[in-house]
């Protein structure tokens, strides 16, 4: 339920403060006073498009705040919430919207910052609002599949899911079967290249980390000459010559062991020499053994020479490294298999295909014969609705068409629904578009409300002016439906009939003034006396008389009785 509502600058409210209370509050004012700005307000708190325009002359922002109750019967209000993280522990919600002349916006649902989808989608549980905008909607037959769903969610929301579930499955294997038939018509056509491109690269027989070793195999051949004269000339200082280091070491350690047995103190020094001596012998092998191996084979440069000339050719063409190769080598295998096999592959998934079309139609059809129940029984509530709406004899159906006939199938079924309707007696029965009468729009707009609000579980509803082109007595019903509705429901209907006016448990009335060089808009809440005097101003506009005030409060006298009876 909406508790109250603070506006700042906004259109030509400068600053606003509303307090609503259970059952059917009323609204009414002057023509302009802006009454339907209180409507946009609270639309933009609850996530609508912002325009700019709307922010006072000489402010920078304007921004709304909307405090709601969190009901226990809100469970799908409360699965968004629990969702988001947001606390609404002590009952209560907090919505704030604020927009700037640049364009910034700034949305917060009990101090946690949102985006304004998050925002929007928060308000669709909380208030519904009804204005000419729904007559629209509801003289669009693309709409009314969603009306009667609406009405018969609690009996088929089961299916609903099953069909949009199976309905994606559906469209997947359909996309899956046109996408591998499709690619075997390509990769037919590039049959001959994949092979030849598979034959190239495992002709090579790649190893990966080869064309480093070959590389580094290449460098000592093509240098092998340098690298003997190099090895030999040190093993020839080191051992080969007369005065060679092996030799001269040998002879320092054994007259070094001399000094040792006149000065023990040289010990660590001879062990050291040791040391150092077999370190060097050790050198000595190795290149001895080294220089032994030493070969220059031209067959063997030539073969490497030979592969890391195919390896680089593959380079330019599949990769940078072996390892690319190799996995496009893997990726070409994998398509070949696919191409000897698409025709098993396309089988398969033409059969899978067909099993999930079947299961989307038997879903569908479940769906449908659910759907046709409910629209039985939603037609005829309308129709009884229509008739105490001083609508007496009019018929009002839903016609099925079955879009299996062209494959349209969407996530919601195979249904496309349109209302029609017979306004009089013997008249054919045609779309809702077809409907001239403003009264009798209106009329149709609050049946549709009073059903659907048997299943919808949104605390309240705004009625913003559906009563156009209706008066008297179906004025009358249409004020007693209104509030009968308030019982459940919180009302707030912005209204220009005293029918409906004096109906209200809680009446508001706004205004606007001038002053200085500003407009300035005021809400009040109306007691029992000034109630009195604006059905009189609603009834007699400028010119106020006994009679006025006698109808006024007769009015008044039988809203009472009216809301007893």
């Amino acid at each position: 339920m909406l508790l109250s509502l603070n506006i700042n600058n906004y259109a030509i409210i400068d600053k606003l403060s509303i307090d609503f209370d259970e059952g059917l509050n009323i609204i009414t004012g002057e023509t302009g006073a802006g009454k339907s700005i209180i409507i946009g307000a609270l639309s933009l708190v609850l996530g609508e498009h912002a325009k700019l325009e709307n922010i006072r002359t000489g402010q920078d922002k304007a921004n709304i705040q909307a405090l709601f109750t969190v009901d226990d019967n809100s469970l799908e209000l409360k699965k968004v919430l629990d969702d988001l993280s947001i606390d609404y522990s002590d009952g209560t919600l907090i919505l704030y919207r604020e927009i700037s002349s640049k364009g910034r916006n700034i949305c917060r649902v009990n101090n946690s910052l949102v985006n304004v989808s998050t925002l929007k989608e928060i308000g669709t549980h909380l208030i519904d609002i009804h204005g000419q905008h729904e007559h629209q909607k509801l003289l669009n037959q693309h709409t009314h599949l969603s009306f009667l769903d609406a009405y018969g969610n609690n009996l088929i929301n089961d299916d609903l899911e099953n069909v949009e579930r199976s309905y994606f499955e559906y469209k997947k294997a359909e996309k899956d079967f046109k996408s591998i038939k499709s690619k075997a018509k390509e990769n037919e056509d590039n049959l001959d290249l994949l092979t030849r491109q598979f034959k190239e690269i495992d002709e090579v027989e790649l190893e990966i980390g080869e064309d480093e070793a070959l590389s580094k195999r290449e460098k000592l051949l093509l240098n092998s000459q340098n690298i003997y004269n190099y090895i030999d000339g040190a093993y020839s200082l080191l051992y080969k010559n007369e005065n060679n280091v092996s030799i001269n070491l040998a002879e320092a350690e054994k007259m070094f062991s001399e000094v040792e047995r006149f000065d023990d103190s040289v010990k660590e020094s001879i062990e050291m020499l040791s040391e150092g001596k077999t370190l060097i012998d050790e050198v000595i092998f190795f290149l001895r053994d080294y220089r032994d191996s030493i070969t220059f084979n031209p067959s063997e440069l030539n073969d490497i020479e030979s592969k890391l000339n195919k390896i680089n050719n593959l380079k330019k063409k599949y990769g940078s490294t072996i390892e690319e190769i190799l996995e496009y080598k893997e990726n070409i295998s994998e398509e070949l298999e696919l191409i000897n096999n698409y025709d098993e592959r396309i089988s398969v998934l033409e059969k899978e295909l067909k099993e999930k079309r079947e299961n989307y139609l038997d879903h569908s059809y479940i769906l449908r014969d659910k759907r046709k129940k409910i629209a039985k029984d939603f037609c005829e509530k309308i129709s009884k609705n229509l008739e105490l709406l001083s609508m007496k004899g009019t018929v009002f159906t839903a016609r099925f068409k079955d879009l299996t006939e062209n494959e349209s199938f969407n996530k919601k079924g195979i249904d496309d629904i349109t209302f029609l309707i017979s306004t009089n007696k013997g008249e054919s029965l045609k779309p809702l578009s077809k409907i001239a009468s403003g009264g009798e729009i209106s009329r149709i707009m609050l049946s549709f409300k009073r059903i659907l609000s048997e299943s919808d579980n949104i605390d309240s509803l705004i009625f913003d002016e559906i009563d156009t082109g209706i008066s008297g007595q179906t004025a009358l019903v249409v004020a007693k439906q209104m509030w009968e509705l308030s019982k459940n429901h919180q009302i707030m209907a912005i209204t220009h009939l005293p029918q409906i006016a004096a109906m209200g448990d809680t009446n508001y009335f706004i205004k606007k003034e001038i002053k200085g060089e500003k407009t300035y808009t005021s809400f009040v809440r109306l007691n029992e006396e000034e109630k009195v005097n604006e059905l009189v101003r609603i009834i007699s506009g400028e010119s106020i008389g006994d009679n006025a005030f006698m109808y006024a409060k007769d009015m008044l006298e039988n809203a009472e009785k009216s809301k007893n009876s």
